[in-house]
């Protein structure tokens, strides 16, 4: 027997190997249609929402490019002006926006036709009404989560279910539309482009050159390491942080630091990342790169606080808050002798919902009357802030002053005239761009001197400029060229240049006035010196009195020296604060809000941004760097500071216009409450108050657009 329990074994297992086969076919028969059945599913699904998605695409774009403009053409060009070539996309609160806008007319197209044509279509209406409400009831539950507090949207959206339950279904549906319009007006005017991350890190190239043991080698900036050598040349950005091994060079770093000299340097002296080489060249070895340099950590301040939205509205906004307790308590003491609809009516009988149109408006007239004269306010809740502020704080490199200096004078020694040592200086500059160069060959065009012509192929780089000029004699005379040297008196005494008492004496006068001498010396001897001051800017002495006149202190806070720093002020007649780095800066506007002080920073540099995320309202100026455009609530797109002027004035005028907007809503809001409580006023009748409001409010709202020469006649506005 035991020989046949292994045949008896593979017999049973064959038999339940051929059911199993079985089975397996029968489930396979089945399984493709199952599965087909699944997949086609799945693929129409895919479908659909990819034509969905599409069709979205396409109203959203539509919106952006048909009807955006309507509502703002200079501000929309103001914006895309300012992200240049980068795409301006939509953020997703104007998506939602635009979502409830389309819906709203929708939602009205299908009341309308209900009511009027086919009944059935109320339904259809009610529905497309709750889905076009459905983010405002989910942003008052929120609200509800976080505040435990009931604000003027939970009115809205109780009024609002009220009405689509009672039956009103062409006034739901109105209301509906009018709400997606205040939403869409509100998304415009709210800064979204505030939340973009600061990328200081742009500045780095895509490749770069290190010196290795035999030659120099070009490489990908991101496979720069530690200790590498990093050769960089006249007129690039420092892409690192790290250490002069060898040559030298001037380098201007008042985006950084807020120094408005040129500073130079050479073998063994600190430099870093976001500071630009004008001229020379060195070798750089390399100490810290991207998040650990210097302008790495101010972008991860700046983006530690990047999604920080704020949570003040407008004042409208929260008067119209404070009075939601009391309209729903009323509502409730009224409902046993008024009865369901009387009680519902109060509810209606407020300012709340023509506030909420009337006020975004209002907003955005005032953001576009601003754009038109060449200011651009990302949020219309700076421009109310601005009208309360009564401290200024200035950066002074580049905001106060132009990032070119200017000749102040020319000091010949030993027989030279002052006209030939500039001459000189300017012909050997012909070919720099730096801003020193700049000055000086402005300077020479004024005067229209005569450059004397020298030898390119003489022509050297270093911590100064060394030529030769080329004589007018025949080449076949014996001649002499006299070689020139323009530099600073650390370039004069590398190359044996002695320089006079006199000069010693007045380079340490200009230090102290926050001047600098260029040097020029023919041969071996020094023929003088060029005097450099900061250019203030034309219209800030201008700017400046009028903004004391309003009542308002001012500061410089600078991170430049003191004795420049003092200098300015002096001459502006106003306190200052030097030698500050980035984090003193907020740290100064912080001090000076926590004692009572609403503060305004106007920078323009790296070193600005930090300050200006902290202060209450943050103005920067054309072309500035992008860390201070992309922080900054308001911008000056003509980058003239006149434009300070216009900006306060209608900041005033915008806080005046939606106090008259308020009062005007809450008057007729009162007068209909009278008339339900005392008059027996109907729900008819409350909805012409309703509209009495509504209308008013536009009205008022679109008094600045009206009535705007007024602002015309500003001061800094240019009526032309």
């Amino acid at each position: 027997m035991l020989p046949l329990l292994p045949v008896a074994a593979a017999g049973i297992a064959v038999i339940l190997g051929a059911r199993s086969r079985k089975e397996r076919k029968k489930l396979a028969a089945q399984q493709p249609d199952a599965v087909q059945k699944k997949t086609s599913l799945q693929q129409m699904k895919t479908t659909m929402v990819r034509h969905i998605a599409r069709a979205d695409e396409r109203y959203q774009n539509f919106v952006q490019h048909h009807i955006d403009p309507l509502l703002g053409k200079t501000r929309n060009a103001q914006l895309q002006n300012l992200l240049s070539a980068e795409t301006f996309a939509l953020s997703p609160e104007e998506r939602t926006a635009n979502h409830r806008l389309g819906l709203g007319v929708v939602t009205l197209g299908l009341a309308l036709t209900g009511q009027w044509l086919f009944s059935p279509l109320i339904w259809v209406a009610a529905l497309t009404g709750f889905i076009a409400g459905l983010n405002t009831y989910q942003l008052a539950y929120q609200q509800w989560q976080q505040t435990r507090r009931l604000t003027a949207l939970h009115l809205i959206c109780l009024y609002m279910i009220c009405l689509w339950l009672g039956g009103y279904a062409a006034f739901g549906a109105l209301g509906t539309l009018l709400l997606g319009i205040g939403l869409k007006a509100k998304a415009i005017t709210e800064n979204q482009s505030r939340n973009q991350l600061v990328r200081l890190t742009q500045v780095q190239p895509g490749r770069v050159w290190i010196r290795t043991q035999d030659n120099e080698l070009e490489i990908p900036f991101d496979q720069l390491a530690l200790g590498d050598v990093l050769v960089l040349q006249a007129g690039q950005t420092v892409p690192v942080d790290g250490t002069i091994v060898a040559g030298g060079g001037c380098f201007d770093q008042h985006q950084l630091t807020g120094e408005s000299q040129p500073v130079e340097k050479g073998e063994g002296e600190a430099v870093l990342a976001a500071t630009l080489l004008i001229s020379g060249q060195i070798e750089l070895r390399v100490e810290k790169t991207g998040a650990e340099t210097t302008a790495g950590q101010i972008e991860q301040i700046l983006n530690s606080t990047a999604q920080y939205q704020p949570q003040t509205s407008l004042k409208v906004e929260q008067l119209t808050d404070r009075l939601t307790l009391p309209t729903l308590a009323l509502s409730i003491v009224s409902w046993p002798w008024l009865g369901t609809v009387g009680a519902v009516t109060l509810l209606g009988a407020n300012s709340t919902f023509a506030t909420q149109m009337s006020g975004p408006l209002g907003v955005l007239n005032f953001l576009n009357l601003a754009a038109d004269r060449g200011i651009l306010v990302k949020d219309g809740r700076a421009l109310e802030q601005f009208s309360g502020i009564d401290t200024v704080l200035f950066d002074k490199t580049g905001t106060l002053t132009l990032d070119q200096p200017q000749v102040a004078a020319v000091h010949p020694v030993q027989g030279w005239s002052a006209d030939r040592v500039l001459a000189l200086a300017a012909a050997a500059e012909a070919r720099q761009t730096h801003p020193i160069a700049q000055a000086i060959l402005a300077a020479a065009d004024a005067q229209a001197l005569d450059l004397p012509a020298v030898a390119p192929v003489h022509y050297a780089l270093g911590l100064g400029l060394k030529v030769r000029l080329v004589s007018d004699r025949p080449a076949a005379q014996d001649q002499y060229d006299p070689l020139i040297r323009v530099g600073s008196d650390r370039f004069m005494s590398a190359e044996g240049i002695v320089l006079p008492e006199e000069i010693v004496t007045l380079t340490q006068n200009c230090q102290q006035n926050g001047h600098s001498l260029v040097m020029i010396a023919v041969d071996d001897r020094l023929a003088g010196c060029i005097e450099l001051q900061p250019t203030v800017r034309p219209e800030v002495p201008e700017v400046i009195q009028a903004l004391r006149a309003e009542g308002l202190r001012l500061y410089i806070v600078s991170g430049d020296q003191e004795a420049p720093t003092r200098h300015l002020a002096q001459q502006l007649d106003m306190d200052y604060i030097a030698n500050t780095l980035p984090g003193q800066k907020a740290d100064r506007v912080s001090a000076l809000q926590q004692a009572g002080h609403r503060v305004c920073f106007i920078g323009d540099g790296i070193n600005d941004a930090v300050a200006m995320r902290q202060a209450d309202v943050s103005v920067s100026l054309r072309g500035a760097t992008t860390a201070a455009t992309d922080t900054a609530q308001i911008i000056l797109m003509e980058g003239n500071l006149h434009a300070l002027c216009s900006l306060l004035q209608l900041a005033t005028g915008f806080e005046r216009n939606l106090a008259y907007n308020f009062r005007f809503t809450t008057g007729v809001s009162l007068a209909a409450t009278a008339g339900i409580l005392w008059a027996g006023f109907t729900f008819a009748a409350t909805e012409v108050f309703f509209s009495v409001s509504l209308i008013g409010g536009l009205a008022i709202a679109m008094q600045p657009l009206l009535n705007n020469r007024k602002y015309d006649s500003l001061p800094g506005v240019d009526n032309t």
